[in-house]
C-alpha cells in the first residue's frame, strides 16, 4: 500500500518464479466489499425507491401530478444511487472486447482503448441529479424569502460548479487511452496528457477504495502535455497524486482492465514492438493475448 491510501500490486520485477495467477490477473482474489459503514444507507435507498414509485402511481391515479413530480423525482434519484454502487462494484469480465486503431488529436496512430459509455451514463446522470436536488431546493427556499435566500443563494452556486463538471466531462468524452509508438496519449474524464515512452518508469495495477485502478509512473520530462479541465481539485486523490502519470479506473474502461494492465506492460518492457501500435498487428497481438509480461 502506497503512503496515499492506493492499494498497488504487480509491480512486475521477475524473480524468477513461474507465471502465477497474479501476474496474469493482478487482481486474483480480489472480491468486491460492501463497506459496513454504507450497508444502512443502502437499506434505506431499497426501501425508499419502490415506495416513492409506488406514491407517483397513487399520485397519478388521484391526479394529483404535483405530487407524481416530486415522488418520481425522489425516486429516480435514489434508484441512480443504488445504480451507481452496483456499477462500481460490479467487475464482468470483457473478453470480447478489444481495442482498435485510432489516432490522436496530433493524427499520430496508435491503439485505442476506449472509455465505457455506461460509465458516462452513471456518471453524468449522478451529477445532473447533484445540479437539480440543489436548484429545487433553492427555488423553494427563494419563495420563502428571508434568510432562506442566504442558503438559496449557496445552493445556486453549488449546481453551478456540479454544472461545470458536467460541461467539463462532456467537452472531453468520449475518454480513451492510445498507445502510439511515440508515447501513451490519454483524454480522461477531466484532463487530456501525453508523455513519451522514454519517460514512462512502471506500470502498477492496484485499488483506490473498492475500485481497481491502473497507474503509469512517468518521470516528468519537457516532452510531457498536461492539461486539467476546472482546478486540479477536481480529480480523484490517486490521479492527482500520481501526476503527470496516468490513472486508469476500472468502471470507465470498455476493456477488462486486465488486456489494458497487459498491453501497457508488454509495450513498456518490449520496446522494439512499438513500432506495430497503431497497425493491425497490434490488435491481432492483443487478441491472441502474444503479450510477454515479464
Amino acid at each position: 500500500m502506497s503512503g496515499d491510501g492506493v492499494h498497488l500490486r504487480g509491480s512486475g520485477h521477475f524473480d524468477g518464479g513461474s507465471w502465477d495467477a497474479e501476474r496474469l490477473d493482478p487482481w486474483a482474489g480480489d472480491r468486491p466489499r460492501v463497506p459496513r459503514r454504507a450497508i444502512p444507507g443502502l437499506v434505506l435507498i431499497g426501501l425508499f425507491t419502490p415506495l416513492f414509485l409506488v406514491g407517483a402511481v397513487l399520485a397519478a391515479v388521484r391526479g394529483e401530478w404535483t405530487m407524481v413530480a416530486g415522488f418520481a423525482a425522489w425516486g429516480g434519484l435514489f434508484g441512480h444511487v443504488a445504480g451507481v454502487f452496483v456499477f462500481l462494484r460490479w467487475r464482468p469480465r470483457r473478453p470480447g472486447v478489444l481495442p482498435a486503431t485510432a489516432v490522436t488529436p496530433d493524427g499520430a496512430p496508435g491503439l485505442c482503448f476506449r472509455y465505457s459509455g455506461w460509465a458516462y451514463f452513471w456518471l453524468l446522470g449522478m451529477l445532473c441529479w447533484g445540479a437539480l436536488v440543489p436548484l429545487a431546493i433553492a427555488a423553494v427556499w427563494f419563495v420563502t424569502g428571508g434568510v432562506a435566500v442566504i442558503g438559496a443563494i449557496a445552493l445556486v452556486g453549488v449546481a453551478l460548479l456540479v454544472c461545470g463538471q458536467i460541461a467539463a466531462t462532456l467537452s472531453l468524452a468520449p475518454g480513451r487511452l492510445i498507445l502510439t509508438p511515440d508515447g501513451l496519449y490519454h483524454r480522461g474524464q477531466l484532463i487530456t496528457q501525453y508523455s513519451p515512452w522514454s519517460g514512462v518508469t512502471a506500470v502498477d495495477a492496484g485499488r483506490a477504495g473498492q475500485v481497481r485502478i491502473i497507474r503509469v509512473w512517468v518521470a516528468p520530462s519537457s516532452g510531457d502535455r498536461l492539461r486539467i479541465r476546472l482546478r486540479p481539485w477536481f480529480l480523484p486523490a490517486e490521479e492527482r497524486v500520481a501526476l503527470p502519470g496516468i490513472v486508469l479506473r476500472d468502471p470507465w474502461l470498455a476493456v477488462d482492465p486486465r488486456t489494458v494492465h497487459r498491453a501497457l506492460r508488454h509495450y513498456l518492457l518490449n520496446p522494439s514492438h512499438r513500432g506495430e501500435l497503431g497497425g493491425p498487428a497490434a490488435v491481432e497481438r492483443i487478441e491472441q493475448g502474444r503479450l510477454f509480461l515479464y
